[in-house]
């Protein structure tokens, strides 16, 4: 954290869940919170452990009281190890078919708090993690990543959105979260691991490459001109680039 802020670097930690949590997994104390969980490829669940060219990914059980024992362990640990005045909660990529390994979630769990859908599910988790935050540090301010397929969630008031679906799309983050603030990295423009396709030899999502013209055309403020967006982000994933 020293060398970081010898050099004007912010370190902001992140914990993505509850998708994204393969490792946690590994660990015995925690193998049980995670579903889809698999140590080696092949998988039986299409499209449960192999994300867009990424490695095979999990999810927390959001049932099991532990899972949020876990949670707040690991930003008690960021609270006192990372000083910058945010921590991302992730909220990426929740691949929702992994909670049909729990028969209970839905059949007990989610029928008891009143849930009927999985989106509702991960607006309840989120909710939850957010709450946690407060608890063991309400100077923090939280993060999440959106796109287009995180529009459901739900946000408290002054909650940062790291947004990286299409530009096309930026227009209805004012409508859907209007006391939200905003981190642009739009994946059309602000990607640069893409146009180097995916370990799996096709295509990665994201191409084509993204040059620095494409990047430097994008204009933040033609979106919204005013104090709601706090900056911008671009993004390399080393599945795709190891640059």
């Amino acid at each position: 954290m020293s060398y970081a802020n010898g050099l004007g670097i912010r370190v902001v930690p992140e914990f993505d869940n509850p998708g994204h949590v393969r490792a946690v997994g590994f660990d015995p104390l925690f193998r049980n919170l995670t579903l889809c969980f698999m140590r080696d490829l092949p998988n039986n669940v299409p499209g449960a452990y192999k994300i867009n060219g990424g490695p095979p990914t999990g999810v927390l059980d959001p049932s099991w009281n532990e899972t949020y024992q876990l949670l707040e362990g690991i930003f008690t640990d960021f609270s006192t190890k990372f000083h910058d005045d945010m921590i991302h909660l992730g909220g990426d990529e929740v691949l929702q078919s992994c909670f049909n390994e729990n028969p209970d979630l839905k059949a007990k769990f989610m029928k008891d708090l009143n849930l009927n859908t999985y989106n509702e599910l991960v607006v309840y988790h989120m909710n939850k993690t957010r709450d946690l935050l407060t608890k063991v540090n309400k100077s923090k301010r939280a993060l999440y990543w959106s796109n287009e397929d995180t529009f459901y969630q739900k946000y408290q008031e002054g909650d940062i959105l790291v947004y990286w679906g299409v530009s096309a799309s930026i227009s209805q983050l004012k409508t859907i979260y209007p006391n939200n603030s905003y981190v642009m990295a739009p994946g059309d423009y602000y990607y640069m691991d893409c146009g180097f396709g995916n370990k799996y030899g096709e295509n990665a999502w994201c191409d084509p490459f993204k040059s620095w013209w494409r990047i430097y055309s994008f204009e933040p403020s033609a979106y919204y001109n005013d104090t709601s967006i706090l900056g911008s982000e671009i993004a390399t994933w080393s599945e795709l680039n190891g640059d």
